[in-house]
């Protein structure tokens, strides 16, 4: 293992070096082997690569390096068998356009589900990672929100109590959520700004 400036560099059985940034089959992936190549199943698409019973092989081969992770700019060299080169730029080509092979980074891969289905999954897991703030209300309501996160395995962090319902901000994303006697409401994500005005009009339009 040899150390460079910022990365790791980890060769690995078939000369794939790992830098900061590569690209990795999705978690989850199955693969059956077809008369005519190889059938993938991922959590939001599926498809089948045609090719031959010999694909079987080739998947066989590749599918261990892209699961461990391989540099961008080595996928179109890693065998000097042209042959091979040939059926591994096909494959990894379909690939991408059924999104089972995603930017991440060397030093391992996101939590197994949102290297499954996440468009980011690193992105993802950082946000997930930070504390929820429960700015709360009614302390029944914070203590179900706090149970939901909790559940989800999210942090939370609380704040002092405001009176007009739960606000939940991670980073620069927000929620409100109100109870208006018999009636609640929860807005959708975004910015704090405009979550609160669309509390407060919703409220209006309730009450």
């Amino acid at each position: 293992m040899a150390r460079t400036a910022g990365c790791v560099r980890r060769s690995t059985g078939g000369g794939v070096v790992t830098g900061p940034d590569v690209l990795r089959l999705r978690a989850g992936v199955a693969a059956t082997p077809m008369p005519t190549g190889v059938h993938l199943r991922g959590w939001r698409s599926s498809m089948t690569i045609d090719g031959g019973r010999s694909l079987w092989q080739v998947w066989r081969w590749l599918a261990p390096q892209l699961s461990a992770g391989v540099a961008a700019d080595r996928l179109g060299a890693l065998t000097d068998r042209a042959e091979l080169q040939r059926a591994v730029d096909a494959v990894v080509e379909q690939l991408h356009a059924a999104d089972l092979l995603v930017p991440t980074r060397a030093d391992g891969p996101a939590a197994p589900w949102l290297d499954a289905a996440a468009p980011d999954p690193r992105g993802a897991q950082a946000v997930l990672a930070a504390p929820i703030t429960i700015t709360g209300g009614p302390a029944e309501l914070v203590s179900r929100v706090a149970v939901a996160a909790a559940a989800c395995g999210l942090p939370t962090r609380p704040r002092p109590a405001r009176p007009d319902g739960v606000l939940l901000t991670v980073g620069r994303v927000a929620i409100v959520a109100r109870a208006l006697g018999d009636v609640g409401l929860v807005t959708p994500a975004g910015a704090r700004d405009r979550v609160t005005a669309l509390a407060e009009e919703a409220t209006r339009r309730i009450t």
